[in-house]
């Protein structure tokens, strides 16, 4: 049965909360091109309430009903993924995060220790310097051009000095327990990219034959929901 999510404004944001407050807490952050009503975010949302926990999703720059003039980097997402957290924190006997593609890495890049206990990772653009790095070998674009000329326009991906070296100096981090689910044929986030993450202690992958980036509709979301709901216990 899906349940209704409770609708409410954090510091101008607005923002979803599934479940009451009270027990465990996930904040959920959704990826490019979506929203606080994310398919993936919005099913867990649904297991989560059924086990008397909450989910607290939002809407990131430039998406859903966002109205200020914030640009959607990490440098302006990560301060409101961490003041999401800190709602959660006093609300909730744990925190957890669910994040998808590029919020993954919003979410851990600049995070202090002890923010999150578990992540929970759906195609997980977490090593943003190693998707950078990839655009620029196929476009030919040296670190010197990028320098030089500050921001270059491809077709993958608008390229910009400043932002490469925020990303540089700081890479997403896990060292809590994590859970991460990527479609095979991702080529969004190729396996190579989560090497130096799946290979830490605690970090369990799971790969979704046939599956592609985005895994929020059917066949995959119900997979996506099944691999959730196993590794949220009540």
């Amino acid at each position: 049965m899906r349940s209704q999510p409770e609708e409410f404004v954090l510091d101008g944001i607005p923002a979803l909360r599934w479940g009451k407050p009270g027990g465990r807490a996930i904040v959920g952050v959704h990826g490019q091109f979506s929203n606080k009503l994310d398919p993936v975010m919005s099913h867990c949302g649904d297991v989560i309430a059924s086990r008397g926990d909450q989910l607290i999703t939002f809407d990131l720059p430039t998406h859903g009903d966002r109205q200020d003039d914030k640009a959607f980097t990490a440098m302006a997402a990560n301060p409101e993924v961490r003041a999401f957290a800190q709602l959660a924190r006093s609300q909730s006997t744990e925190v957890g995060l669910l994040a998808s593609s590029i919020g993954a890495y919003f979410s851990l890049c600049d995070t202090p220790a002890g923010t999150f206990e578990r992540a929970r990772l759906v195609s997980p653009l977490i090593d943003l310097e190693y998707y950078i790095r990839d655009v620029m070998a196929e476009y030919s674009v040296t670190d010197e051009q990028l320098e030089a000329e500050t921001v270059i326009d491809t077709p993958r991906a608008v390229l910009e000095w400043p932002y490469l070296r925020f990303v540089e100096d700081h890479p997403a981090r896990l060292g809590i327990p994590s859970w991460i689910i990527r479609g095979d044929q991702d080529e969004m986030v190729p396996l190579d990219a989560l090497s130096r993450f799946v290979s830490a202690p605690g970090v369990e992958l799971v790969q979704i034959e046939g599956g592609q980036h985005f895994l929020g509709q059917p066949p995959h979301l119900g997979t996506v929901v099944a691999w959730f709901e196993e590794r949220y216990p009540a």
